[in-house]
């Protein structure tokens, strides 16, 4: 996981074959005036793969119980690719 900077929280979601640091000229850009919160889907980067199968509704919830630990109650929320539909499965699942 990448978090770096102060300010309004920003979630970076990467696509599902791609680590956090796909995410590296943005964390670079918006750390200046942003908290940049980037990190590893389930089976990407440093996160083993799962037995079980995944969905994107998990994939999700994981987005949104890294925010809570992280005690971020409200973020803006970017993805790209695979990441762009867990952003807005979270969006649906965790308003």
């Amino acid at each position: 996981m990448e978090n770096r900077g102060q300010g309004p929280d920003v979630l970076l979601i990467a696509g599902l074959s791609d680590p956090a640091e796909a995410w590296q000229a943005q964390l670079d850009g918006l750390s200046d005036g942003y908290r940049v919160i980037a990190y590893d889907n389930r089976g990407t980067g440093r996160t083993p793969l799962p037995p079980e199968p995944m969905s994107v509704a998990m994939m999700a919830d994981d987005a949104a119980a890294l925010l809570g630990a992280l005690q971020v109650e409200k973020a803006h929320v970017a993805g790209f690719s695979g990441g762009s539909a867990i952003a807005q499965e979270l969006a649906l699942r965790h308003p």
